[in-house]
């Protein structure tokens, strides 16, 4: 194997490692985190995504709501075409330890998009390498 496959496989496994670390904490704030009904106060425009060449802004909606009488903000890690209006209420999840840092759009998208997302990247990057390297070829070849 040379220095790209080994590159390649560091890659992989520090995705791997990314989303297998967010699942975790994902499944933890399913499991003993609470949830309550945020309301969308905002947006961040960014992360575009190209169609026909043309670059389109994707909306991440800003999410207040309250623990223990504070005021927490989350933003959505999940992007839409379309602007959540502000007022529109939504389910937010969160760990109590650590509610600022935690928080969440309990949506499927928001909670298990980057996990998976990273998770399948992590494992192409090391079936490439596997596959380049000569690993996953028929022995045939």
């Amino acid at each position: 194997m040379s220095g790209f496959h080994y590159f390649m496989l560091g890659i992989g496994g520090l995705a791997i490692l990314c989303g297998i670390l967010i699942a975790i904490q994902r499944v933890r704030t399913m499991v003993s985190g609470a949830s309550v009904e945020g309301t969308v106060v905002g947006e961040k425009t960014g992360s575009s995504v190209r169609s026909h060449g043309k670059a389109i802004p994707m909306s991440h909606a800003i999410v207040e709501f309250k623990h223990e009488g504070k005021t927490y903000r989350c933003e959505s890690s999940f992007g839409q075409k379309n602007r959540i209006p502000d007022g529109t209420k939504l389910k937010v999840r969160y760990l109590q330890s650590d509610p600022k840092n935690t928080a969440e759009v309990a949506s499927f998208p928001a909670m298990w998009g980057f996990p998976l997302a990273a998770l399948f990247v992590g494992a192409v990057f090391i079936a490439v390498a596997l596959y380049d390297a000569g690993f996953l070829k028929p022995s045939g070849s």
